[in-house]
């Protein structure tokens, strides 16, 4: 077997120093790129929450056109069924697909329900109801909440859980604010109804303590942008005239509750849901750019400090190799052939063999070979 040489030795005692250089900066990279998926991460789960909400708004406008006393219209109905399957496709790259496509999936139930019974009860008025429509349609609402509801346990970050979970209080503060407003109604439309308006302000005090969470819970930010919408003061003076109302009704008073200024507020804090959402889209895309940006930099700034000391070993290889093989080839050329000849130079006894010619080693340095 060929015996290593020495430039091969050197370099072998220098690797480790170098594969070390190149482990720690893979480290760095290694990190850098699990920063950049984790604010992909981000922007995907933020992004879940815009065909979410078109899908809820787009329930609540089917809803709303139930409660003027018939069946929503094909094209409403249509709207509907785009923004659902809207919803679940952008939900097909989540860890928690399936748990997702199940809500998704009972949620269409709930809505099929809701929509066979209104038909039913246009063509056949004296038939009985399986379910109640209006029912039916809350349940389906709360379907698609619980995907949303899903999404803070995917982010794999603390603040951006918060986030999600901020928004998903939203949500569920909107889901009672809708039993508040069908409560109501329910109780315009028959005044002796006391059980609608009394679960319309058990809705009230449930949108109003899911609204304290997510003061909570929600970045300070957000919440400072909440308390100066003017919205908590507004939901306030609801609350007064809700409960104005029942103490009307308890003591036999006409009372009244304006329903739609109330039901506008409700829909003016779905576009404050919408923004805040969207915020943490463009956040989190922001950041996996900037991670991205910093994992190029880190993997050129890696190669270019790997590659740079193996130059620099190789340099120093070739400057101790080549002294050492120049010294090697002069010692080999004096006893192979110097020193043979001035033997015989000294047994001429004439004295006229020329003496060997003698060059010095080029072994210029400044370290302990010179």
């Amino acid at each position: 077997m060929r015996h290593p040489t020495l430039s091969t030795k050197l370099l072998a005692a220098a690797l480790p120093l170098v594969l070390a250089i190149a482990a720690l900066l893979g480290l760095a990279v290694r990190s850098d790129l699990a920063d950049a998926r984790s604010a992909e991460t981000g922007a995907e789960l933020g992004a879940v929450w815009e065909p979410l909400i078109a899908a809820l708004e787009a329930l609540d406008a089917e809803t709303g056109e139930v409660g003027d006393g018939a069946a929503a219209t094909g094209a409403t109905r249509r709207v509907t069924d785009q923004t659902i399957n809207a919803l679940r496709d952008q939900i097909e790259s989540l860890d928690a697909f399936d748990a997702a496509s199940r809500h998704i999936t009972d949620a269409r139930s709930a809505l099929s329900a809701a929509r066979r019974n209104l038909d039913m009860a246009i063509v056949a008025p004296d038939l009985p109801l399986e379910v109640d429509p209006l029912e039916a349609y809350g349940l389906t609402s709360r379907e698609l909440v619980a995907v949303g509801q899903l999404l803070p346990s995917e982010a794999g970050d603390p603040i951006l859980g918060r986030e999600l979970l901020a928004v998903v209080k939203l949500a569920e503060a909107k889901l009672s604010a809708n039993a508040a407003i069908t409560g109501t109604r329910q109780w315009r439309a028959d005044p002796n109804d006391i059980a609608s308006l009394t679960t319309s302000r058990n809705a009230y005090s449930e949108m109003e303590a899911t609204l304290g969470e997510f003061e909570a819970i929600a970045p300070e930010e957000w919440a400072t942008q909440y308390r100066q919408s003017g919205f908590p003061t507004e939901l306030a003076k609801y609350r007064g005239d809700l409960d104005r109302a029942m103490r009307s009704v308890a003591l036999g008073d006409s009372a009244t509750f304006d329903t739609e200024s109330f039901a506008q507020l409700v829909a003016n804090g779905v576009q404050f849901q919408s923004a805040i959402s969207q915020s943490i889209v463009e956040s989190a895309s922001l950041q996996a750019s900037s991670a991205r940006r910093a994992t190029l930099i880190r993997i050129a700034t890696s190669l270019g400090a790997v590659l740079l000391a193996a130059f620099i070993t190789l340099l120093i290889t070739r400057s101790i190799t080549r002294r050492v093989r120049a010294v090697s080839a002069s010692a080999k050329q004096v006893t192979t052939e110097q020193l043979p000849a001035l033997v015989e130079a000294l047994r001429d006894p004439r004295g006229r063999a020329t003496l060997p010619s003698v060059h010095p080693v080029d072994a210029k340095g400044s370290d302990e070979l010179a």
